[in-house]
């Protein structure tokens, strides 16, 4: 991984369906951009680190702030807005940090790299198991299944997979909303 050059790029959108505005929403004096983008800031291998919007008040935000910003056109999704924010770039591996995770630690984003160690992905994401339930019943946190080599088969908000002979030793895992690309599958995946 060391002769990979490793850029973050946080997404970060003003009109969420759920919460608008919500990465300027204060945590402790702080915008919530801010937590996010001085978290992955302090992961020395990786060489960049910005924020990708289409709003004008996050990029004021995170320059106010000393972080650096890239303004976006409207975009279909978060990967996309990543992909159009660092198409100039020089990066082997992308991080797709959600500019809504606050508690994003250093162990988290050190366990999306280790994937790349292996050739052969293109692609990863973080998965924790799911303890209680409320979490497990919370339509706001996404659900995912994975095959036996921890590939993703499938993402939902319902409670997945569905328990149905009622055993109770189903095991839960909830979807941390992190990415890592190499850069020819963004490249691709974008076209999709």
């Amino acid at each position: 991984m060391e002769h990979k050059k490793i850029i973050a790029v946080l997404p970060a959108r003003y009109q969420s369906s759920r919460f608008p505005g919500k990465p300027l929403a204060g945590i402790l004096g702080k915008p919530m951009i801010r937590w996010v983008y001085e978290r992955v800031c302090r992961i020395p291998e990786i060489a960049e680190t910005f924020v990708a919007t289409d709003d004008r008040r996050i990029c004021a935000a995170v320059e106010a702030f000393g972080g650096k910003a890239v303004l976006t056109e409207a975009c279909n999704c978060g990967t996309e807005r990543v992909y159009k924010a660092c198409r100039g770039t020089d990066a082997d591996i992308i991080l797709n940090i959600q500019g809504d995770e606050p508690l994003i630690r250093e162990e988290m984003i050190r366990n999306l790299l280790c994937a790349f160690r292996d050739e052969q992905v293109g692609m990863a994401t973080l998965k924790k198991r799911i303890d209680t339930k409320d979490v497990l019943y919370d339509p706001n946190v996404a659900k995912v299944i994975t095959d036996i080599h921890g590939d993703a088969v499938c993402f939902s908000r319902s409670v997945i997979p569905y328990d149905r002979d009622g055993r109770g030793d189903v095991i839960y895992y909830k979807h941390i909303g992190v990415y890592g690309y190499t850069r020819d599958f963004l490249e691709k995946f974008v076209e999709l």
